[in-house]
């Protein structure tokens, strides 16, 4: 196997390397495409429930057929800009933090390299304080907000409804939309 690597001019640090870039092809960029491609498509009710992009004319040349009503849509519905507004603004902000933490970590550690790793071997070799690190972990996740389903629904639940409200009342202000009424029996004037 190693000397038919060779041949194919693949090294060990090549092998190591291709399997995240194969990772990335598989599970990222190949759906990515391919939902890119339904995007542009038209709906229709069959299997596949999308319109193909590329089509054979009776003439024999390649028909293009690109929608791009779905992009248009987000741009006038407000409700759906400001979601995906929002969701632009969050993945930058998660950008901005991780950036803002990584960069100095890791060039605090390529510039004391020896330090560093002294006081790596230092924590991985103390086993009462890899224990007590280990004891303490699961207390101190639970702890933390991330496993806080309730609250972390509770605020998307409100973000949510926030969404709602703002775009029941721009429409409602251009007389686009008449926000849905409540169900059940009202009450007679005089029971009130």
């Amino acid at each position: 196997m190693a000397q038919l690597l060779r041949r194919l001019g693949i090294t060990g640090r090549t092998a190591v390397i291709a399997v995240p870039w194969v990772w990335l092809l598989l599970f990222f960029l190949i759906p990515f495409i391919i939902v890119l491609k339904i995007s542009f498509a038209d709906t229709r009710l069959g299997v596949p429930p999308y319109t193909p992009l590329l089509e054979w004319g009776q003439d024999g040349y390649v028909n293009f057929k690109m929608n791009v009503a779905n992009y248009l849509f987000i741009l006038k519905e407000s409700l759906y800009l400001e979601a995906f507004l929002s969701s632009l603004k969050v993945a930058a902000v998660s950008t901005l933090f991780c950036l803002l933490i990584g960069y100095p970590m890791a060039y605090g550690i390529a510039r004391s390299s020896d330090e560093y790793v002294r006081i790596a071997q230092r924590l991985a070799s103390d086993p009462r304080a890899l224990a007590l690190t280990r004891r303490s972990l699961r207390q101190r996740l639970q702890a933390s907000p991330l496993l806080d389903h309730r609250g972390v629904t509770r605020e998307l639940e409100a973000a949510y409804r926030g969404m709602w409200r703002r775009w029941c009342a721009s429409a409602e202000q251009s007389g686009a939309f008449e926000p849905p009424r409540r169900q059940g029996r009202q009450k007679p004037e005089d029971e009130i």
